[in-house]
């Protein structure tokens, strides 16, 4: 499908060496993910990822005089094609709507703090397709299409709950930076790194229709305090990080997994000042 007006793609690949702001596609692989017979009490055990669902054809860093809470029909158009036979879209947005403000711990996030977009454009994957076609899909595919419907969106947290969207970050060069990070932050930024992230009240769901599209909003103003503080705290260090992040949907009990990476993608040296791109 095409994209918008406003998508340029800042399509340089990864190379492996630093040359300022650019990102790579993501194939899914080595993230954590509950196998099989996974119980949080006796069975810890998690196994590699092995690929995605979708692949990311794009990124931008966008802001705005407000918040931008939506992408689709505001700042890009996807092409429809009025016939999708798929019970999952074919184009996937996900715009991570970032604070510049720690903000307070409890009640509203200060009002001029417009923030910044981070947005991936993601389509579906031809061998997603052919296990749409199978008679016997994984069950990474049942719950993101449960989840697209807005069954478990707004669910209360927990990691034994089946149904809820989580994300993954992790830092390829963390030993690099280590000694230029925070020393408050420093042990958790080590600790929690690849460690997944519950996505609940801060996730909205938009979607088309007729099915061919979907937009994840996730607004980390409404992240509790102490992660706001945590990543405003190394957003300072993002113009020296290689991160991959990925984004699945969590299973419990054995008949929801194992578990799969819905997208992913790799951002490499991102300036949230620098970087972005105004838009209207």
């Amino acid at each position: 499908p095409a994209l918008c007006p406003m998508y340029s793609g800042i399509n340089a690949e990864y190379m492996g060496q630093s040359a300022g702001f650019h990102w790579g596609r993501g194939s899914g692989l080595g993230f954590k993910m509950r196998p099989v017979g996974f119980d949080r009490k006796t069975s810890k055990v998690k196994i590699p990822s092995s690929g995605n669902l979708y692949e990311c054809i794009g990124i931008e860093i966008i802001r705005a005089e407000y918040q931008i809470e939506k992408v689709i029909g505001r700042h890009m158009e996807v092409e429809t094609t009025g016939n999708w036979q798929y019970p999952l879209p074919h184009t996937l947005v996900v715009n991570v709507q970032l604070p510049y403000k720690v903000g307070y711990p409890f009640g509203w996030h200060p009002k001029d703090d417009t923030g910044v977009s981070m947005v991936g454009f993601f389509r579906i994957k031809e061998s997603t397709k052919r296990l749409l076609d199978s008679d016997d899909p994984m069950p990474c595919l049942r719950l993101f299409r449960e989840y697209i419907k807005g069954c478990n969106v707004g669910r209360s947290p927990g990691y034994s709950t089946t149904g809820i969207m989580k994300t993954m970050a992790f830092c390829d060069n963390v030993d690099e930076m280590i000694e230029t990070i925070p020393a408050w932050i420093r042990g958790l930024a080590k600790d929690c790194n690849g460690k997944p992230t519950l996505l609940t009240q801060s996730v909205s769901v938009f979607r088309d229709a007729a099915g061919e599209w979907v937009e994840l909003g996730v607004d980390v103003r409404k992240f509790c305090y102490m992660a706001r503080k945590a990543l405003a705290g190394l957003r300072d260090r993002l113009p020296e990080a290689s991160i991959r992040v990925g984004f699945m949907v969590q299973g419990s009990g054995d008949e929801n997994l194992p578990e799969g990476i819905v997208c992913d993608l790799r951002l490499h040296y991102a300036n949230l000042v620098d970087n972005i791109k105004w838009v209207d």
